[in-house]
Parts: structure tokens; C-alpha cells; sequence
């Protein structure tokens, strides 16, 4: 067990209401750009199961190619999220 006390444990952690707020203001503001561009997000979600499903059935369909498809997108996905993640370790540092 823990040697914090259970108001302790049960307390929200520090920052955890700016979190939600700055995740609500975020939200609104892709919702109205989402609105401005007149997208449907239920359409949008939707495609891209549909896109993600089709090329995971393309990708077994292939074969063995598969595996050339999987390390293909995981260096398509790396060159931007690991740039994002980095820069964001290096301002987020205390």
C-alpha cells in the first residue's frame, strides 16, 4: 500500500483542471475549423476506418509484403512524430 493518506491518493493530481481546459478550448477550435471547412467528423472517422481497414486486408493480401508495408509506415510516421515528440521533450523540460 501507499504511505499517502486516501485524500491524498484520491486528490486530482496538480494540473489535472488545465489540462481539461486547455483540452476543451482545443477541441472548440477544431470544431469550428472542422465547421468552417464544412467537414463531417463522423464522416471523416468513418473514411479513415474504412482507408485503415482496406489497407491492412491489402497489405495480408499481399503476402509476405506486409512486413514491407508495416516498416514503410512505421518510417512515414516516424519522420513526423518523433521530430514532434523530441521538440517537445526539449520545451517541456523543467
Amino acid at each position: 500500500m501507499s504511505d499517502r493518506p486516501l485524500a491524498a491518493r484520491l486528490r486530482p493530481r496538480r494540473g489535472t483542471l488545465g489540462t481539461v481546459l486547455k483540452l476543451a478550448v482545443t477541441c472548440v477550435l477544431v470544431g469550428l475549423l472542422l465547421g468552417f471547412l464544412d467537414v463531417d467528423p463522423i464522416a471523416l472517422w468513418t473514411g479513415l476506418w474504412r482507408a485503415a481497414s482496406e489497407g491492412v486486408r491489402d497489405a495480408f493480401d499481399v503476402g509476405t509484403g506486409w512486413v514491407a508495408v508495416l516498416f514503410a509506415a512505421m518510417a512515414m510516421g516516424a519522420v513526423v512524430v518523433l521530430p514532434l515528440w523530441l521538440l517537445r521533450r526539449l520545451l517541456t523540460r523543467r
